[in-house]
């Protein structure tokens, strides 16, 4: 007897969530902090300042509602929910240029990750979690706006 797809996807996908206890491995990501702006980049803002400082991890940390947690193991696409059934869409290559965007863009939607290694636990939850999203074509439903950002984000206008 020979293996068949269906053994593979069942074996690799068994138990999978998203969110984990680790986080979301793939979106929908909700952003619980819609609009919101961090003080430093407000007060740029209203002072004239068209191009604001890029935010840091110290600008984002306080936002007024507890942002979602994204796991070190994801998708690297941005599936931050922008509402309306749309998702931002925006592919990245690596995890730091993924969470500048996403803390720039759509701050206080996620926390920013500790400084640690990714572990074993994480690493198969996150895993099997992307592959469950893949092999049931989860993504495919989804609306993106993969336009290119302008240079003020649209939610820091003041």
């Amino acid at each position: 007897m020979s293996l068949q797809a269906a053994d593979f996807t069942t074996a690799v996908t068994t138990g999978s969530t998203n969110p984990s206890v680790f986080g979301y491995h793939h979106g929908p990501i909700p952003n619980p902090n819609p609009g919101w702006v961090p003080e430093r980049i407000r007060l740029a803002l209203a002072n004239g300042i068209t191009r604001p400082p890029a935010l840091n991890a110290q600008d984002v940390a306080n936002p007024p509602n507890p942002a979602s947690v994204l796991s070190s193991i994801n998708t690297l696409v941005c599936d931050i929910d922008l509402g309306g059934g749309q998702m931002c869409g925006r592919v990245f290559g690596d995890q730091p240029t993924y969470r500048r965007h996403v803390r720039t863009f759509h701050p206080g939607a996620v926390t920013n990750p500790a400084r640690k290694n990714t572990s074993i636990a994480e690493n198969l939850s996150g895993s099997k979690s992307v592959h469950t999203h893949e092999y049931s074509g989860g993504w495919s439903h989804w609306n993106s706006n993969a336009d290119p950002p302008s240079t003020v984000p649209s939610n820091l206008s003041l």
